[in-house]
């Protein structure tokens, strides 16, 4: 373009120089148009030439907005993005009580160990501040607890230690017999000689309370043990006195064949006349039952008698057994036998054989003039046994 020069004093000179400067302006604009950035230079971008709203967010580069480019208080609660205060973005001790919310802090805020005593206002910590169980034995100081700082009925169950309450921690009196279970009080829990007979109440000890052996005869008024105080059965040998028991004391009947010893009815206890003949034992040649073994298996007696013409004169061997009229005396046991023999047909005559020499085979040995045997065995065997001839 080249230079115009002109003083403008005239109309056509100004005319001319204004279409000039409008010609340039225009192709100076076309041309900063046209320029990339880099080809304006620094600063000519100032504030005047930015219209107002023309900065958007596109157009900042990141981080250039600074610190000294806000304003004080131009970074509000609202510009704030949710988690974007970090631990570092907060000065040290800037985080003061007003600014906590109430309840904010929990147990995973404090650190381990963090609050100490110092930290703790006088009376800050009210019960409801306290977690249960979280008090324990070594976080107190001895003695640290006052009767006064525990509430009424604070104290539970679930808050005493066992076996903590010791005899001195029980008021006189303060266990009554509806605090005591049933079966508690055993023979540890009562002191020797201390429950005397006043004590005792009509018909509360019971028999599973006492143990075996432990009534004795200092514990007894004279004449408390009655008939109805004796169960059945509890009197037995060992504990009646020798001779205690005298006739006026057994009842009638009472004396029964199996309570009579054997062998202990002899002649003197007997009464004149007091066995009628139809009382007594009758000797048969057929099994008489006489009694029972102590197995329970009957025993039985048989009555034998060989006529003259049976007997030898000679010295010989009298086999009661072959007499007895069992089946099997495989399945018999000899218990007693009496063999007796006559040297003529009448019993003045009559010889005592005793016993047979062999228990077993109930032999006699007779001499030469026995004329007849007379005698019984005693056995036992089962009913089953017996011939039935």
């Amino acid at each position: 373009m080249s230079v115009l020069e002109t003083n403008g004093t005239d109309y056509a000179e100004s005319k001319l120089l204004n279409n000039w400067a409008a010609e340039y302006a225009k192709q100076v604009l076309a041309d900063h148009k046209e320029r990339t950035p880099i080809d304006h230079p620094d600063g000519s971008v100032t504030t005047l030439k930015i219209g107002d709203g023309a900065v958007s967010a596109e157009k900042l580069a990141s981080a250039s907005v600074t610190t000294a480019k806000l304003d004080d208080q131009a970074v509000t609660t609202d510009k704030i993005d949710d988690y974007a205060v970090t631990t570092v973005k907060i000065a040290q001790g800037a985080v003061n009580n007003n600014r906590i919310a109430n309840g904010a802090v929990d147990e995973r805020c404090i650190a381990d160990g963090a609050v100490t005593t110092e930290k703790l206002a006088d009376k800050a910590v009210t019960g409801d501040n306290i977690a249960n169980n979280t008090i324990k034995a070594e976080n107190m100081a001895p003695n640290a607890i006052k009767e006064a700082a525990i509430e009424d009925g604070a104290v539970t169950t679930e808050k005493i230690a066992d076996y903590a309450v010791g005899q001195q921690q029980l008021a006189q009196g303060a266990v009554s017999n509806n605090r005591i279970q049933d079966d508690a009080v055993d023979e540890r829990c009562i002191a020797p000689n201390s429950v005397g007979f006043e004590a005792l109440k009509v018909a509360s000890v019971g028999n599973a309370a006492i143990i075996p052996g432990c009534i004795q005869n200092r514990h007894m008024a004279d004449d408390s043990i009655g008939t109805d105080e004796l169960i059945n059965g509890a009197v037995t040998g060992i504990k009646i006195a020798t001779d205690a028991i005298i006739w006026q004391k057994i009842a009638d009947g009472a004396v029964i064949t199996d309570k009579i010893a054997d062998g202990a009815v002899t002649a003197e206890k007997l009464a004149d006349g007091v066995i009628p003949s139809a009382g007594l034992i009758t000797y048969s040649t057929t099994p008489q039952r006489i009694g029972t073994w102590i197995d329970g298996t009957p025993v039985w007696r048989q009555a034998f008698e060989d006529a003259p013409e049976q007997i030898e004169l000679s010295d010989q061997s009298f086999d009661a057994k072959s007499r007895m009229n069992v089946i099997s005396h495989g399945l018999c046991k000899i218990i007693d036998q009496r063999a007796y023999g006559t040297a003529m047909d009448t019993p003045e005559g009559m010889i005592d054989y005793g016993p047979a020499e062999n228990d077993s085979s109930a032999s006699f040995i007779i001499t030469a003039n026995t004329k007849r045997v007379y005698g019984y065995v005693d056995f036992i065997t089962p009913a089953s046994n017996l011939s039935q001839q």
